[in-house]
């Protein structure tokens, strides 16, 4: 009798339905939205070119560096000081404005002087958001322009 007790009880562990512990998958918008960003790459590859250099240090004082950045579900894309804070007008805490196709593979920013980048969603998760833009420099090479940022948690 405990053989068969046990053989059923058996059965019924192997058959019963497994628990899903799995978080829910998020959208693109929610994984933009749901966090705060900063930057740790800023990458200059001219087009037909094999060599890519990071650029970030030659574009951004060591104050801009621990930036954060926050697309905020309204469409409005803020920059502010993290730990070091930046004196200036150039530097410190700034918005402007974003927009999106609806499946979020571009995002467009509108900043202050009529500066609008279409960039392109080359990578986008829960770690990772990494954009890219072309633009024409001042030699009229067209130079790809790749950001890289790290989520950081909203606190």
């Amino acid at each position: 009798m405990k053989i068969i007790s046990l053989l059923a009880l058996a059965a019924i562990l192997l058959t019963a339905c497994k628990k899903n512990n799995s978080a829910p998958t998020l959208t693109n918008l929610e994984l933009l939205t749901g966090r705060n960003w900063q930057m740790i790459h800023e990458y200059l590859q001219v087009v037909g070119e094999p060599d890519k250099v990071d650029f970030i240090t030659g574009d951004y004082t060591p104050c801009e560096l621990d930036d954060i950045y926050r697309f905020l579900p309204y469409n409005t894309l803020v920059r502010s000081d993290s730990s070091i804070i930046c004196n200036g007008t150039l530097h410190g805490f700034w918005s402007s404005s974003w927009s999106s196709d609806s499946a979020l593979t571009h995002i467009f920013i509108s900043l202050a002087n009529n500066y609008n980048y279409n960039f392109t969603v080359l990578q986008l998760d829960e770690q990772t958001l990494q954009l890219q833009t072309r633009l024409t420099d001042y030699l009229q090479n067209r130079v790809d322009y790749t950001y890289i940022f790290k989520a950081i948690p909203i606190k």
